[in-house]
């Protein structure tokens, strides 16, 4: 994988570490159970996320996540956009499990 490849996974690595960040301020006081537990389940499946981007083997990435790079760096990207218009909470919850669904997909090409 050359330099530019790299570069720009590290990049989707600090854009879903931003995320996380943001999921991390939310005052949990301020939501329902039903929330805490969206809040929670979207936590976890970034921390995996981020997880498996930090240990991956650059040189070894299956061909299958190669082909969709772009698509990662197109919904990390179009997800980062999407919290900086929101103000509640539950909306970035919401948002978060929305985008994270199609970044754990591509996370999981993997292999």
């Amino acid at each position: 994988m050359n330099e530019n490849k790299i570069e720009n996974l590290n990049e989707e690595i600090s854009k879903l570490e931003a995320i996380e960040l943001e999921l991390i301020g939310i005052d949990a006081d301020e939501l329902d159970q039903n929330e805490k537990n969206k809040l929670a389940e979207q936590l976890s499946e970034i921390k995996i996320n981020l997880t498996k981007l930090q240990n991956a083997d650059l040189k070894k990435l299956s061909e299958a996540f190669k082909a969709k790079e772009p698509n990662l760096r197109a919904a990390a990207g179009k997800l980062e956009e999407d919290l900086k218009q929101l103000t509640t909470s539950i909306d970035i919850i919401n948002t978060v499990a929305a985008g994270m669904k199609t970044i754990t997909d591509i996370i999981k090409l993997i292999g």
